[in-house]
């Protein structure tokens, strides 16, 4: 056994996407700046490719998501706390006021929807517990449609701590 190194897989790796770089330079895919910053990475040793910090789903994406969470729990219950808990986590780490508008929005539907089932549940007995739910049921349907609605035009929600509908 000696002690000479080997080129390692890791060496041939980056020879070829310094290749591939190349020739996306030269085909015009890729400006000279973009060009120069891939190589500095690939030289530095980090990957072109390294995937662990892209995000599956975009935030809009993720808010779109806790809307369709908040329209299942009509059905299950459980997807409007799972959808809540995401809202009250991406709230404290998005610096996108159109994005934070909508998850304060997402937080608030669910703390009031708490308030009018309680409500509605412990007035049930008395008529007017029937009613309260049915107004929540409205209340809500109308408050997450505008809500997809305001987000698929890139819209913030104009009034987010409002009680009725954002407006």
């Amino acid at each position: 056994m000696t002690d000479e190194k080997t080129p390692s897989a890791d060496t041939t790796d980056i020879a070829e996407q310094l290749t591939k770089l190349a020739k996306l330079h030269t085909d015009g895919v890729l400006s000279d700046d973009e060009f120069k910053t891939l190589k500095g990475k690939l030289i530095s040793g980090i990957s072109v490719n390294d995937q662990s910090k892209k995000q599956i789903v975009d935030d809009t994406g993720l808010v779109f998501g806790i809307y369709i969470l908040y329209f299942v729990g009509y059905f299950t219950g459980i997807t409007m706390i799972v959808g809540a808990i995401i809202a009250h986590i991406m709230q404290a780490h998005t610096s996108n006021p159109i994005l934070l508008s909508h998850y304060t929005f997402q937080v608030r539907t669910f703390w009031m929807t708490l308030l009018y089932l309680f409500v509605g549940a412990l007035l049930f007995y008395f008529i007017i517990g029937g009613f309260i739910l049915l107004w929540w049921l409205v209340w809500s349907l109308v408050r997450n449609t505008k809500g997809i609605l305001a987000l698929n035009r890139s819209e913030p929600i104009a009034n987010p701590e409002s009680w009725m509908f954002g407006n």
